[in-house]
């Protein structure tokens, strides 16, 4: 295993990215579960089990990085964390009702492909990016499907307003980064896989804001980054935030967009620069 990790991490060391920690999580979980068929999916962030089991290593990867661990202590969190997915795979229904899903509900944002590649619950929002649904779960999160819309028999309409008012309640704690004037900016990267979503939501534009002032530019260049800049800012800031916004697209996980969007009070629209 400490071969393993020294081939992953490089002998630099620093933070494991999602690919090299799919692979250390396969090799742990082949050592420690081998009666379980375990296998890679084609997104970095999801191990599969049997035929039929995905389990998202969204929120695994966030602690493990939070908690900066390597190492033995590395392993042993994907030994407990599975042990415990594990067990609660077994005893959960494989299609949860409404009232056990409600309060778990979340807004996410995936590119569009992804709608035409399975039929999940998707709401419009830019060219080459979608709002899906999910429902927030320890091992990490499920999509809504288009069948658990029907079996709930709950409007679409309101299964969005309802992740909207969860996504906000989960982000009442959120640490942004904020710098001051005169190119009043700020960031968040919580990498606990909504930090773009936030942007849908009406509270944490009111938020932002705040800081910044309406109207204001924002980009969404990966699933675990969102910058805001204030409309003022002067014309060299606009310049460096765009070289960001391509950068953070172009280098990071989870990739969106490198479109930048103007949020006022009517809400949210792409914006050319």
């Amino acid at each position: 295993m400490d071969k393993l990790l020294r081939r992953l991490f490089g002998s630099a060391g620093g933070p494991m990215e999602p690919g090299p920690f799919q692979v250390f999580v396969l090799e742990v979980l082949r050592q420690h579960f081998p009666a379980e068929s375990w296998a890679p999916a084609a997104e970095p962030d999801v191990i599969l089990c049997g035929t039929d089991s995905r389990f998202g290593l969204q929120n695994l990867y966030a602690e493990c990085r939070r908690l900066s661990l390597v190492g033995k202590d590395l392993e042993d969190a994907v030994i407990a964390h599975f042990r415990r997915t594990l067990r609660n795979a077994r005893t959960k229904p494989a299609d949860p009702e409404w009232f056990a899903v409600q309060a778990s509900l979340r807004l996410q944002l995936v590119p569009a492909e992804y709608a035409e590649q399975a039929p999940i619950l998707t709401f419009p929002f830019h060219r080459d990016v979608v709002v899906a649904l999910v429902i927030d779960q320890p091992e990490g999160y499920s999509v809504v499907r288009a069948e658990d819309v029907t079996r709930w028999g709950i409007p679409a309409e309101d299964l969005y307003s309802t992740a909207s008012d969860n996504l906000n309640a989960a982000s009442s704690n959120v640490q942004a980064q904020f710098v001051p004037g005169p190119n009043r900016c700020i960031g968040v990267q919580e990498m606990d896989g909504y930090d773009a979503a936030r942007l849908l939501v009406p509270q944490f534009r009111q938020f932002l804001a705040g800081h910044i002032s309406l109207p204001f530019f924002a980009a969404i260049p990966n699933r675990d980054f969102l910058i805001a800049w204030a409309a003022d800012c002067e014309p060299e800031f606009h310049e460096f935030a765009r070289t960001k916004v391509v950068k953070g697209f172009g280098e990071r996980p989870y990739p969106l967009t490198t479109e930048v969007f103007r949020a006022d009070d009517n809400g949210v629209r792409s914006w050319a620069m």
